[in-house]
């Protein structure tokens, strides 16, 4: 049986996510672990660092095994794709919703005018409608059921 577009496309995306998520975790990590190196802080910040570290590193492995779940046709894995896709989504919105105070990160774009700011918005409602349509086709279409049932051989 062919792989359906709405696995073909969830692969890609998870896949990307790890790629981006892959050197801004490894980024954070060398920034934080070099701040507590030879300081003096409080136990509680290290502990804060390496509970971060962990969710985060749990994170990525869990993106990266849900893919090769989806691409070994695992028993479960449209359940983790969902999952995944909704951890995806979640980072999304809390990326858009939440941004550093200015000075602080990276240099952001600011929209400056009304339409810079609209087409943003319709971006990204066009964004989460194509993300809850891909989720719906991944885990409930007839075709991706079938294909993901499936034991792998």
């Amino acid at each position: 049986m062919k792989r359906p577009l709405s696995v073909w496309l969830v692969q890609a995306l998870l896949l990307m996510a790890c790629v981006i998520f892959f050197p801004a975790v490894l980024a954070w990590t060398v920034a934080a672990f070099t701040s507590l190196w030879r300081s003096a802080k409080a136990p509680a910040d290290v502990m804060l660092f390496f509970a971060e570290f962990v969710i985060k590193a749990g994170l990525l492995s869990f993106l990266v095994v849900t893919v090769v779940a989806i691409w070994k046709r695992w028993p479960k894995s449209r359940m983790l794709g969902l999952a995944a896709l909704s951890i995806v989504f979640l980072v999304v919105a809390y990326a858009q919703l939440t941004s550093p105070p200015p000075g602080q990160g990276l240099p952001k774009y600011e929209l400056s005018t009304p339409a810079q700011r609209g087409g943003a918005f319709i971006g990204n409602v066009l964004m989460f409608i194509g993300l809850g349509i891909l989720s719906y086709r991944f885990g409930f279409s007839e075709k991706a059921r079938a294909f993901l049932s499936r034991t792998s051989t």
